[in-house]
Formats: structure tokens, sequence, C-alpha cells
């Protein structure tokens, strides 16, 4: 699949772009992307443009070393499916509404896991409501244009006549009036125009051609108003200062193509056909090809694609994130909220990790970086770094810096324009030209005219009221009155508003309660800590069942001293928000009063002031909605304040966690009679149906091969009628507890595992031999044919060993991988009634299997090219081999006995170097013509309508 370099490459690499690269390699692209995407083109041509988008990224730092361009294509295209099959599977920092997302285009490749019908009923509910919506409020209006339209922020500000954070307020305020009418419609009202019309749903899914088409008839036909002529259109945006455009006008505008077409050619943006040429999803970007063999693309097929990728690039070049996450191999690793101008995030990988593909992505699931690490130490630097460049003079970095327990991961994310996006703008601020733009711009649920507030109507008859004129008596009577009020605002301000026991007896309560619902995941917490000495952000993970201890690592010296300085408060270091933790403290602690206060709406803290001690104060803040702690202060006497925050919380599933962080929860010993069941997930006591046991070996497997155990012949999988058993043995207790610790996440899984030092500490077993005679031979040297080709050729014998030990490597690698994915096909091939997470798993099983055998056939072929056994690089074979396992077993069965007749010695009929290899070179090209049949094949399962990377929904 490789592509023959050009003698010219090195002096074609000064001119290449990243488009004319992708236009170089787009077949090539394609093949790979079609075996991915099980045949379905509309999928690869999507993965195809992701990898173009991650090769626009990181173009600046891969241009210099871009004559080996194909591994870096490869694994942006790898990663990209991977990613798009672990979609539903993935984590978000939160639960987007389908709103929330930049366009509409973004929402629905999310929302390709819900169910399709809700999804096209909600979009039609939010079209409608926004057309009714645009006649009173710009607002609606504003995010037609953004999110049905798909026109930038920049864009919308030239159409509208506003500025940025007029235009950024305005979609925020529209976009919570779409959730709040998505919530319940019978409880929005406008003033003047009463209740939104009803949209009944229609229970049934489209295509998405189609319905990109009823959605965009839907909005041209809300057209209101007559429509101006052309020349007066230029005319307004000519001048040097134009005026905004009313409400009335820009309603009409986002329903009218003519008068689009006018606006376009008034802010000098590209015509509107040329614009909209890829539909309002992007669906007619592609080629409409039907699924099967791919044909070489055509120029316009590939100039849609680059304008495709461009167009994805410019989105991530405009994008804001509101939340940043690391993902390492499309791993999830960390994440945070963007709630500053300034947001970091640090993350500690340990070395049992291979690093491929480091990205930063947002909670959109953009990938804003990708870092493609090509290298590790010895050939690589200690510190490796990358910078994007977006909007707004925004600027995201990664640095990779390696140390001697394995990886840190450090981004930072500058956004100048944080603050006038979390403030927004107001009317008053924004100066008068745009003070129309919030005229009746926001909700109104149940909106009646409001009675104003008894305090508003006291000053208004006060103000009104002819004072008597002024005494001594009169003076002093008013005098106490006013002490009265500020005597009593004194001490409402003093009191309490709930006890401080009801706290933190409520707050330790909610702590607990997730781990009494039963619930299985990790919690994943980002905390800020600020000493009058320092200031961190640190990422905690804890076990949600609490059954397992995060692995003790070997802190920075400044680290411990922290640690150590926050446990001499009472404080844990891994907990350091923990309700239970300060209730403890209070008992124990002298306290001379406390009081709950509400510092602002939706808090409480309960303030404890101190008699005697170091410390004078210490303040715990919770929510008031469910008494969740959010802060945590402790005043010490003249020696500063130690602050604690919570940036982020959530809940994961332990498939997005590295368990590696975590302790094993115990040391499973070997099976004896009873099935143990060492999972934390649930098992029932009952015989396991053949599926379940299905999707059980499916998930040890996949295990195994990530852990790379899976050439581990010491190892087996055992079904068993209660489950499936993993069984044996493995070098060393960390690679058993890092074993077993990913076998626990897997239902109806249990292991018996011991390493070889327990296996040697074992009493051994009684033997029946009471003798041993020895005997030797006279060994005749008999040289192996490669051998003989490098002693006929007067090559050094030492460099013979190093090919032959290349040989006997890869050519195991060919057999074990073979009879893998053969095994795979065979057993489940024809179970349809699998889950999609187990297909899920079956197709990355098998990817990974191709992907490593196609490396080992790779390296054959190069060995048998540099020892110029055959004159070149072994291409594809020609003849249309059939993609199934027999064919696979038989060649390589076939091409692992001629590798071993070449380096063997002593072969009882033996054949020179030369007559093997162009044998062994039709065997690596028969066997990768198969294994790209076998990857494209659709007989190996048939997904589900659900299923990601798959056939397209109701397509």
């Amino acid at each position: 699949m490789r592509l023959i370099r050009s003698n010219n490459a090195s002096r074609e690499s000064e001119s290449l772009t990243p488009a004319s690269l992708f236009e170089a390699k787009y077949d090539w692209l394609m093949r790979w992307a079609m075996h991915f995407a099980q045949n379905d083109r509309a999928a690869a041509e999507d993965l195809v443009q992701d990898a173009f988008v991650r090769l626009m990224n990181s173009w600046p730092r891969i241009k210099d070393s871009i004559l080996e361009s194909e591994p870096v294509l490869y694994s942006y295209l790898r990663y990209a499916y991977l990613t798009e099959i672990r979609r539903g599977r993935r984590f978000k920092i939160e639960q987007l509404a389908l709103i929330e997302f930049d366009d509409v285009r973004l929402s629905l490749k999310e929302e390709r896991t819900s169910d399709p019908i809700e999804v096209q009923d909600d979009l039609r509910r939010i079209v409608a409501y926004l057309c009714w919506r645009k006649r009173s409020a710009k607002s609606a209006s504003i995010l037609l244009l953004r999110f049905f339209h798909g026109y930038f922020v920049e864009e919308i500000t030239r159409i509208a006549v506003s500025r940025r954070g007029v235009v950024d307020e305005l979609l925020r305020t529209a976009r919570e009036e779409v959730k709040a009418y998505l919530a319940d419609p019978s409880r929005v009202e406008i003033m003047r125009l009463g209740k939104p019309p009803e949209v009944m749903p229609r229970q049934v899914a489209v295509p998405e051609e189609r319905f990109a088409e009823e959605l965009r008839h839907t909005i041209f036909e809300a057209r209101t108003g007559l429509c101006l002529d052309r020349n007066l259109w230029m005319r307004h945006y000519g001048v040097s200062e134009p005026k905004p455009v009313p409400c009335e006008l820009l309603a009409h505008i986002v329903s009218c193509e003519r008068c689009l077409e006018a606006v376009h050619s008034g802010n000098g943006l590209p015509p509107l056909a040329q614009r909209s040429q890829d539909g309002i999803f992007g669906v007619k970007r592609r080629a409409h090809r039907a699924s099967g063999p791919i044909a070489p693309a055509t120029k316009e097929e590939i100039r849609r694609s680059i304008a495709g990728g461009m167009e994805r690039f410019r989105q991530l070049y405009e994008h804001h994130p509101r939340g940043l996450m690391v993902v390492v191999n499309g791993d999830v690793l960390a994440m945070r909220d963007v709630n500053s101008a300034t947001s970091e995030l640090k993350v500690q990988v340990g070395s049992e990790k291979t690093l491929d593909i480091v990205e930063v992505v947002s909670e959109q699931n953009i990938p804003l970086l990708t870092l493609y690490v090509a290298s590790v130490p010895l050939e690589a630097s200690p510190e490796q770094c990358q910078e994007v460049a977006l909007s707004d003079d925004r600027k995201l970095e990664l640095r990779l810096r390696y140390t001697g327990e394995g990886a840190v991961i450090e981004v930072h994310y500058n956004d100048p324009t944080f603050l006038l996006a979390a403030g927004g703008a107001t009317a008053m601020d924004s100066g008068p030209e745009d003070a129309e733009a919030f005229t009746d711009s926001t909700v109104a649920v149940d909106v009646r005219p409001r009675r104003r507030s008894w305090w508003r109507r006291f000053l208004d008859r006060a103000t009104s009221m002819e004072l008597p004129e002024m005494n001594p008596m009169l003076a002093t009577a008013m005098l106490c009155a006013m002490a009265a009020v500020v005597f009593l605002i004194l001490s409402l301000r003093t009191s309490s508003v709930m006890k401080a026991d009801e706290l933190l007896r409520r707050a330790a309560t909610s702590e607990n309660a997730l781990a009494q619902s039963g619930a299985n995941g990790v919690v994943v917490q980002g905390v800020r800590i600020q000493t009058p000495r320092l200031k961190v952000e640190r990422t905690l993970y804890r076990d949600v069942q609490g059954k397992r201890r995060l692995k003790d690592r070997k802190l920075s010296q400044e680290d411990a001293s922290l640690r150590a300085e926050l446990e001499a408060l009472g404080i844990s270091w891994n907990d350091p928000l923990s309700a239970d933790s300060f209730r403890d403290w209070y008992d124990h602690a002298s306290v001379l009063r406390d009081v709950v206060r509400r510092p602002e709406k939706g808090l409480l803290t309960l303030i404890a002031t101190m008699a005697e001690g170091s410390i004078a104060k210490e303040s715990l803040t919770v929510r008031e909605a469910d008494f969740h702690p959010v802060e945590r202060t402790v005043e010490l006497r003249n020696a500063g304040t130690v602050e604690i925050a919570e940036l982020n919380y959530s809940v994961l599933p332990w498939s997005s966690v590295n368990p590696d962080l975590f302790e094993a929860v115990s040391d499973v010993g070997p099976v004896s009679g009873k099935n143990l069941h060492a999972s934390v997930l649930p098992h029932l006591p009952r015989l396991l149906s053949p599926v379940e046991i299905d999707e059980a070996e499916l998930g040890a497997r996949l295990v195994l091969n990530r852990l790379h155990l899976d050439a581990n012949d010491r190892l087996e999988v055992v079904r068993q009628p209660g489950g499936v058993r993993v069984q044996g043995v493995v070098e060393n207790s960390e690679e058993k507890h890092q074993l077993q610790a990913q076998l626990y996440m897997v239902s109806n899984v249990s292991a018996s595992i011991q390493t070889i030092q327990e296996m040697a500490a074992r009493p051994a077993a009684a033997s029946d031999v009471t003798s041993i005679r020895q005997s030797s031979a006279a060994a005749v040297p008999e040289l192996s044919a490669l051998e003989q080709y490098f002693a006929q050729r007067g090559m050094d014998r030492t460099a013979a060993g190093v090919s032959v030990q290349e040989f006997v490597l890869s050519s195991f690698t060919v057999k074990r991988q073979s009879e893998q994915i053969a095994e795979l096909m065979n057993r489940f091939s024809s179970s349809v009634t699998l889950s999609d997470e187990a297909r899920t798993e079956l197709s990355e099983l098998l990817i990974q299997h191709k992907a490593a055998l196609l490396d080992a056939l790779g390296r054959e072929d190069r060995q048998l090219t540099a020892l110029q056994l055959i004159p070149h690089s072994v291409t594809a074979a020609r003849e249309n081999l059939p993609g199934n396992a027999e064919m696979l077993h038989g060649i390589a069965e076939h091409n692992v006995a001629l590798c071993a007749e070449l380096i063997s010695e002593g072969n009882p009929s033996p054949r020179s170097a030369q007559e093997i290899a162009p044998q062994l070179a039709d065997s690596i090209a028969q066997l990768r013509a198969v294994v790209l049949q076998i990857s494209a094949a659709a007989q190996l399962y048939t997904p589900s309508s659900g299923s990601p990377a798959t056939t397209n929904q109701n397509k």
C-alpha cells in the first residue's frame, strides 16, 4: 500500500503544500479509509477529510520531514477512525444540548448515536421557533445565520453590521431561549406575540439530503417583507460607517436567497452559490459513488474533498472551546473547563503507555491541536512542542516532556477575548448603534406586566412626599428609626441561613450518594490550590465505590512540600474538598462561632471562627442545589490564606480512564472448583448465553491486544459456562496488576494470573526420572541459504545474523497475526446478535491485527530489497484473491515456510536465496491483497443501524 517514492522527492518536498501532498496521496488514503470504514464510501471520505484537517493543523511542525509522509498520514487516518467508532462512548466534559454546538453539522455528527427520529424532530421544532421569533428578536436571525446557514461569527458581524461582543451575546441569548423552548414549549410566551407555533412530531427519520432540503425550504418559506433593490444594499454597506441592520430587515435577509446574495456582494463575501454548494449539512460534498472497490478519484472529487477539508479547518480556527480534553492514542486522559483567559492542563503519563498521537480536543470533539510523536527517547528530543494560532489572537500550545517516570503533557490555552465573551455585551457598553440588538431579545416565560417591587414603590412615594418642617424631636425620632433599620440589617446579615451541622450533614450525604447508588466509575475533579507562596492546578481521580486507591507516585519537591502543608491542616491530598474531611476537622476543632451565609445566588458558605491555634477561620462553600462542595479556604493567623477551588467535576466510566492510575482490587489466585469472577461489574450467578460468552471473550481479547500480551503463548483465554477466564503466566508483578486491573472492567471475565517469580516459588512436583545419561555428536556446520548468499558476495556474517533475526521475528508475527485474524473471522463472522459495543471491539481487534500483519510484511519486503534479493519493493498482487480465512491462513503458512527455508541450516533439498526470494516476495504481495480484501469485506458482520462508523442512518 506504500506509494513508490520519486527520485526527485527531496527537491519536490521544498514546494509541497498540505493540499498538494493530500492530492498526491488521496487515492492511497482512500484505500485505507475504505479499509477502515468497511467499504462505506461516505464514511471513508469523512475520515480522509479529518486526516487532512489534522495535516493542516500540524503542517508547520512536520513539513521539514515530509519525505516520511505515509506514516504520519496513516496515523492521522487511523486515529480519526478510532475517534469515530468511539464517538458514542467517549466522555464529554458536559452533555451538550443539540443547539449548543457551533452549527448543525457538528451537532448531527455528535448525535449519530442518538435516536435519529428524535434529533430530526427537535431540529424541526428549533427551525420553526426561530423563524417565528426572528420577527421580534434579532438574536433569532443571528442564530439562524450561525447554526443553520453556517456563517462564522466574523461574517455575521459584517452582515448584521454589529460588534463581535454583541453577536456573541445574542447567540448565547438565542441558545438559552431555544433550550427553554425545547424543555417546555407550553411555558414560553412572548409579549405581544403570544405562544410559539406547535410543531407536531413526524415520528420518522428521513435521509440527510432530504432532511437538509426540508429545513432549507422551511427557512426560506418564512420570508417576510419585500426585497430591497440590489443597489440599495450596495449603498448601505458601501459607506464608511454603515448602520446596523434593523431587526425586521435582518429577519427578511436570513430567509431570502436573493437578498443574501446581495448582502454577499456588498460585504465582499464569496458568492452564495459557491458557499452553499455543499448543502446545509455538507452532504453534497461526497461523490455519491456506490460502495465497492475504489477507482482512482477524479480531479473534481479531490478538489471538493480539499475544499471540504479547508472548510473544516476554518471551523477549527474560528471555534471557541468551553472545555479542553487531552486525548492520547484516542483515549481521553484528562479534561478541564475553560473558565478564564488563561487555561492550563497538566497530565502525567506512565512509561508503560506508548505515545503515538497526542491531541487537544474541545468539548464538541473538535481536534484543536494534533501532535504526531514520530520517535521516542533516545531518538527523540527530551521535549517536543507544538503551537496553534486561532482566531481573535488566541493561542493553544502543547508541550510533551519526557521524564524518568514517563512523560508529562502540558497544555496552555490563551484567549484574550474571554472576559468579553464571559461578561457578554450589554446595550450600555456596546454603544447606541447596537442598542437595538437587545430590544425584546430575551425569552419570556409566562411574560406578563410585572408590578414594581415594594422597595421601588416605597422610594417613589418617599421622594414624592412633602416633608414637614424639621424640629429637634422629629430629627431625634428619624435618627432612632434609621439606627433601628441599620441594626436590623446588620442582624440579618450576621444571622445564619441554616445550622452548620445541617449543612455538613447534607454535604456528606450528597458526597456519598453516588457510591450508595451502586454506580461504577471514576470521579475526575480539577482543583486549583493557592497558598501564599504558590498556585497549582491538579486533576484528581477517585474510584466512585472507594474499592481502589490511587497508586503512590513520586512527587516533585514542590508538590511534596505542598502535600505536607495541606495534611498538616487536615486537608486530604487526593480529596481536598471532601465534606467528610471538613466535618471531621469541624467536630474536633475549638470553634468559637460559626455562621452559614449565602455569598451569592446558588451558593452556601459555612464560616467557622477558631478560638485559638494557627487557624483563624476556615470555610466550606457548597452548591445550594445539591450541597456539592466547590470551595474551601483556610485563613491562617499572620500567615496568609490557603484557597482550594473546584475547576470541573465529572464521573467517567472506567473505559475512559487509564486503569494504571489505580492499585488492583486484589490478586486473584488460580481458580479451583468455583468460577471466581473478579470484575467490579455485575456478574449474575447463572449460565451465560453463547452471545454473552462471545462478548466477554471479545472484551478479554481486546484487553490483551491493547496491553500487547496477545502474543504471549503463556496466556490462555478459556470459555466456560459461567463466563471467560484468562489464565497463565506473565513476566512481573507490574504486568500482572496491569492486566488484572483492565480485565476487572470486563463483565463475565475472571483472571488467574501468576508471575514467573511466583511460579518458581511454588514447590516442584515429584518426578519419576532417577538418572540422566549424557551423549553428544559431532555437528557438521552447514550454512543457510541466506548465509551462503552473504558468503558468495563477501558480506559480513554479522549482518547475516541481523537479517536472520529480522526474518525470524517478522515471520513469527505473520504467523501469529494471520492465525488471530482467521480465528476471529471463523468464530465471530456469523454472530449477528452481538451488541454494538461488541461489534466495535471486534472491528478494533481486526484492525489492530491487520495493521500488525501488514507491518510485518513490510519488514520482510524491506529486508529483501535491502539485500538486493528483489529489484524493488513488492506491489499488490494482480489476481483478485478471495478475502477469506482459509486463503489467508494458507498463504501465511507458505510465507512462514519460505522464510524458514531461507534462514534455516541443513535443509534436505537446499535452494539458493535467489530462488527463494521471488516466491517469498510473491507471498508477501498475495498476503497484502488478501488482507485488504478481508478488511473491506462486509460479511464480517452486519452492523446495526445505530452502530458508529458504519453506513449512515436511513441512507
